[in-house]
């Protein structure tokens, strides 16, 4: 890959929370939108309620499951360990170390790998998703090498713009937890309450592109949103890996593909091929909980994709939903095994770990891409990590840990006084989601889950996000304590 651009970094990480915490018992809370992957990741109440058990180190808040190692179907297994020897590599690369002039991931000679019996046992690892109709839904095809969890392929559903917006993308990364290990990844697998296994796999999905491609952000109103005529691109997520990943399945992943980093960069390779993408003039490259680490921990890597291919389009990220506080030492190195694990370039080029890199007072001074930030300063699913938050209720408006809102006010004030080109939005205030609802998105009263608001100073995220996409400065908001 050709070394990065020289000079200042212009904009901060946000690593969402719902996948930086990694909870996957509380993967039910990352959005609403979410329920049916959700569901997933939460087999039964008692799991649900359990509390869960703290990895040793990584990022702050990084949890794992206590999984009880058994197989989607409940019976035991061996659980094979982390083979330190990198059993599974990659069989052409990581695409940002192995990307030809042009960009794309290298696949001189690969071909979508076969199912192993793990998957074709539940019906899964299927070649062509009954989801995909070449019409308003797509399977991920530049790229035989990125797949889901299962090695189905991934898809994406596109609403075309219309007029003169139609050049503007609008981009949104499913969000939806993530695992840490393989007992936690087989815990994800199992299906969910409807017999789905859309966490790991798109062979029994069911996708609606007219709730996935509609509301919040992607509002139909024009009277609100001034982009009610853009492209919209909804991608769905099946790697859970945080959009970090680039490793294929062997017996030391449980016979998981982790592949989200490559999924991405196969997704602008087929809106490139198939849908225009070399006529943008504006991308906003957005994302929700999991969705949203993944575009922070990507941003500068499609940013140099999209100037190798030529594509001059005003490009920026909106990540929805979190802040990594910290890193907690070396013991989340697993996960990086695990995931072969994608971090921003010139952040490790810097010295600091892959890990680290992860977390956003590391990431922030070594990223280019023009950035809008919302988190809440109790973040949800952070706050699953917090005993003194773990009785109330989602419906509990108050800061029930006021030392973690403390920490998140001081890191982002300290990222936006970098020279860089973020925005933040934080209000003091207990929530997670907001740009896929219109009720959060737009400072509705009503909302769910409620709140005390969800403005700040009479202020909506949509007053700030919508001149930010155009382009406008507009100043950051970070809410004081009452």
């Amino acid at each position: 890959m050709p070394a990065r651009k020289p000079g200042p970094r212009t904009t901060t990480p946000a690593v969402a929370l719902c996948a930086v915490a990694l909870v996957v018992t509380m993967a039910a809370g990352c959005t609403a939108r979410n329920a049916e992957r959700d569901a997933a990741a939460v087999p039964d109440a008692a799991d649900a309620s359990a509390e869960p058990a703290l990895d040793d180190g990584g990022l702050d808040g990084f949890a794992v499951d206590a999984s009880d190692g058994s197989a989607p179907d409940g019976t035991p297994i061996d659980v094979p360990a982390l083979d330190a020897t990198r059993d599974g590599a990659r069989e052409s690369g990581p695409p940002d170390a192995h990307a030809p002039d042009d960009g794309a991931p290298s696949t001189d000679g690969a071909s979508r790998p076969p199912p192993h019996p793990y998957w074709t046992a539940m019906g899964l690892g299927c070649d062509s998703p009954p989801v995909v109709d070449g019409r308003v839904v797509f399977a991920v095809e530049s790229d035989p090498l990125a797949v889901c969890n299962d090695g189905s392929p991934p898809v994406y559903a596109i609403r075309p713009g219309i007029g003169a917006m139609a050049s503007t993308f609008l981009i949104e990364l499913d969000g939806g937890g993530a695992c840490t290990d393989v007992p936690s990844c087989m815990r994800r697998a199992r299906p969910n309450a409807e017999g789905r296994h859309p966490a790991v796999s798109t062979c029994d999905l069911h996708l609606d592109p007219d709730v996935e491609l509609h509301g919040g952000w992607w509002s139909d109103d024009p009277a609100r949103n001034p982009f009610v005529d853009a492209t919209r691109v909804y991608v769905h997520y099946c790697s859970s890996d945080l959009w970090s990943g680039d490793r294929a399945a062997s017996e030391a992943t449980g016979w998981f593909h982790f592949r989200g980093h490559r999924i991405l960069a196969a997704l602008f390779e087929d809106l490139h091929r198939r849908h225009g993408l070399a006529g943008a003039t504006r991308i906003v490259l957005a994302g929700t909980s999991a969705g949203a680490h993944g575009v922070l921990t990507n941003a500068d890597f499609i940013g140099d994709w999209l100037a190798r291919r030529g594509i001059r389009a005003a490009y920026m990220a909106l990540a929805d939903a979190g802040w990594a506080q910290a890193s907690t030492g070396a013991g989340g190195s697993g996960v990086v095994e695990l995931f072969h694990m994608f971090a921003d370039e010139s952040c490790v080029a810097a010295g600091h770990g892959i890990l680290a890199c992860h977390t956003g007072p590391t990431l922030a001074p070594h990223v280019t891409t023009r950035t809008l930030l919302h988190v809440p300063q109790n973040d949800e699913p952070a706050l699953m990590m917090s005993p003194g938050c773990r009785t109330g209720g989602r419906s509990d408006s108050t800061v029930c840990d006021p030392t973690l809102a403390r920490q998140v006010r001081d890191a982002l004030s300290t990222a936006i006084a970098l020279p860089t080109d973020l925005t933040v939005f934080s209000p003091y205030k207990r929530g997670h989601t907001i740009i896929d609802d219109d009720c959060r998105f737009f400072g509705m009263p009503g909302c769910v889950p409620p709140m005390t608001s969800w403005t700040i100073a009479g202020r909506s995220f949509a007053d700030l996000a919508y001149p930010w996409m155009q382009g406008m400065t507009v100043e950051s908001r970070i809410e004081s304590p009452p």
